[in-house]
């Protein structure tokens, strides 16, 4: 038995999570969640060998989420992308904010809101001919 904020907050995947999971699976990408038991939210292999990890966050404020950033390299990736919840993004500075505050913090993650992410993944997935696992 878990308090149900251990479980809402810690245990069961999160709504942005389960959204990108969801889209990349109905563009045909299939991702594994919390690999390394966490070390980031996403992993999806290309069939090519490519390996992306992702890490989802719906933070309120992009310079706290940039000061509590971090990045788990273990298990390893080709390309580390933050993506933020599309919610966070529209009409706002906030992805910018985020970029600017991560400057010197953290190096080697790309930053994309949710909906880009997504376009760019089944770009990918078509230019590189076949999906990925």
């Amino acid at each position: 038995m878990q308090r149900r904020g251990v479980r809402r907050f810690i245990h069961d995947p999160g709504l942005l999570e389960v959204r990108l999971r969801d889209g990349l699976r109905r563009l045909g990408l299939e991702s594994e969640l919390w690999p390394g038991s966490d070390s980031y939210d996403l992993r999806i292999r290309f069939d090519d060998g490519e390996v992306w990890g992702i890490d989802a966050k719906d933070w309120e404020s992009a310079g706290l989420l940039a000061r509590a950033f971090s990045w788990n390299p273990d298990p390893p990736c080709d390309r580390a992308f933050l993506v933020v919840a599309q919610h966070r993004c529209r009409g706002t500075q906030y992805l910018r904010e985020l970029e600017t505050e991560l400057e010197g913090r953290v190096s080697g993650v790309e930053v994309w809101s949710e909906d880009r992410f997504l376009t760019h993944a089944i770009a990918e997935r078509i230019g590189r001919g076949r999906g990925g696992r």
